[in-house]
């Protein structure tokens, strides 16, 4: 069995949205897979012509359920937080005022006639279905463990024979991305039903985080997978260039290059077969992988090697090749995150992808006075090009300070020395060696002299 899952495709009706979703199915109709899956938001802002057109696009790559190839194509869908509660929301009701004001409009007015009228299938709040003998199991926005257990145990003799999928939209409560994706997890009750079923592999959306990180796979008493956004992909907040445009104390010098966005469309190819399931992670738009795939062995006494505390101890760590050098520019006019005008410098160095890629990366700047050094502040950046395929993350890694960050000794007798240090991470925090700048002198307005070069640090 082999099929496609994309998830949070947040069908809003532009033509940027229509060319994705087009060119996701079109790709899975052209593989020849077995099934589509969706997790979830599969219509932006819950209104009943976003899911009839995803309706129309499935029917124009998979005629009358069939691939290119001719191969039957079953559908997996299952709706999001989007789909049924988005028309209600405030910012959506002033975009759209007289499609939510009328009830013929929107989905949740019937959510079971629309999932029909769309996609030409019964609705139940949790489905079961089979495709080339594997059972998968699909639950809709808001259902509980009990609904999943009534439906596991109808099924409990077919379920025990091997492998089995289940989809939701929510994260799974201490499974994959607990507890840094917490705000969008469920109550727990699905985990404990899941947690008698260590055959079961879930899939989630909602938090869209990137298929680039190696924590979207986890394997507690059952595994699961984040299964990204096909359109709106992110990453971890708390970084110097990722986040919304808040007043964040100190205030972040960068904009969020998630805002610009990248020229991806996420996606996974998923193999089953007798010992083992293979998760192809690809950008579908390029046809290109996004990291190395994920193998998860099969069998009462299979090993769990996407346990976290085992990845933790396991993963490779990245390292700078020997003679990287990392910069920084002198001080220029820039503005910060709200906008404001300031002075600002750049520490830039090169991307980290080969041999093992860089997750994000820790920018320290040190003080040094004297005899000790001290610590002044810790950023950490993602590159521009994380959540594409490491051929096309190529640009230098850049992070900003404002010159309100330096410091700055007034009585020149006594004046210290600055240096800004790098070191690449992998996603579960285990950091390679040092890279440095030169130690600099400050003034009010920017550098003096360049001291005794940097380099790799013992």
């Amino acid at each position: 069995m082999r099929f496609g899952i994309v998830s949070d495709v947040h069908y809003n009706g532009s033509a940027a949205h229509t060319q994705a979703i087009e060119k996701a199915f079109n790709v899975f109709s052209a593989s020849g897979v077995d099934a589509v899956m969706i997790a979830g938001d599969i219509a932006d802002s819950g209104l009943n012509r976003e899911l009839n057109a995803v309706g129309e696009l499935w029917r124009k790559a998979f005629p009358n359920g069939r691939s290119r190839s001719g191969r039957p194509a079953e559908k997996l869908f299952v709706y999001g937080n989007h789909d049924v509660e988005a028309a209600g929301w405030e910012y959506i009701r002033a975009a759209f005022p007289k499609e939510t004001a009328d009830p013929a409009a929107i989905i949740v007015t019937d959510a079971a006639a629309a999932w029909t009228r769309a996609f030409d299938e019964p609705y139940a709040k949790v489905w079961y279905k089979r495709v080339c003998g594997i059972p998968i199991v699909g639950a809709h926005w808001g259902v509980k463990g009990s609904d999943v257990a009534a439906v596991l145990a109808a099924h409990s003799e077919e379920l025990r024979k091997g492998p089995f999928f289940y989809v939701q939209h929510p994260h799974l409560r201490g499974a994959v991305g607990d507890p840094w994706v917490g705000w969008c997890m469920d109550d727990g009750s699905v985990s404990k039903v899941l947690s008698d079923w260590p055959n079961a592999i879930a899939i989630c959306g909602h938090s869209h985080m990137s298929l680039t990180d190696e924590q979207m796979i986890c394997q507690t008493s059952f595994t699961s997978v984040g299964a990204s956004s096909l359109v709106r992909p992110g990453v971890r907040n708390g970084r110097e260039n990722v986040g919304r445009k808040v007043p964040d104390r100190p205030i972040k010098q960068m904009p969020s290059f998630r805002a610009t966005g990248a020229a991806v469309l996420q996606g996974l190819f998923v193999s089953v077969y007798a010992d083992r399931v293979v998760f192809e992670r690809r950008d579908l738009a390029s046809g290109r992988s996004l990291g190395e795939d994920w193998v998860v062995p099969l069998g009462a006494r299979a090993s769990r090697p996407y346990n976290y505390t085992h990845r933790m101890r396991t993963m490779p760590i990245p390292q700078f090749a020997a003679g990287t050098a990392v910069s920084v520019s002198d001080f220029a006019p820039g503005k910060n995150r709200l906008g404001r005008e300031t002075l600002q410098c750049a520490v830039t160095f090169p991307v980290l992808t080969s041999p093992v890629r860089a997750f994000d990366y820790e920018v320290i700047l040190e003080e040094r006075i004297f005899d000790f050094t001290r610590v002044v502040s810790t950023k950490r950046v993602f590159s521009s090009g994380i959540m594409l395929p490491p051929e096309r993350d190529n640009k230098p890694v850049k992070c900003v300070f404002s010159i309100d960050e330096i410091p700055f000794q007034g009585f020149t007798r006594y004046s210290s020395e600055v240096r800004f240090v790098v070191r690449p991470i992998n996603a579960f925090g285990r950091a390679g060696d040092s890279i440095a700048t030169p130690w600099r002198k400050t003034t009010e307005k920017g550098w003096t002299k360049v001291m005794p070069s940097g380099g790799a640090l013992r």
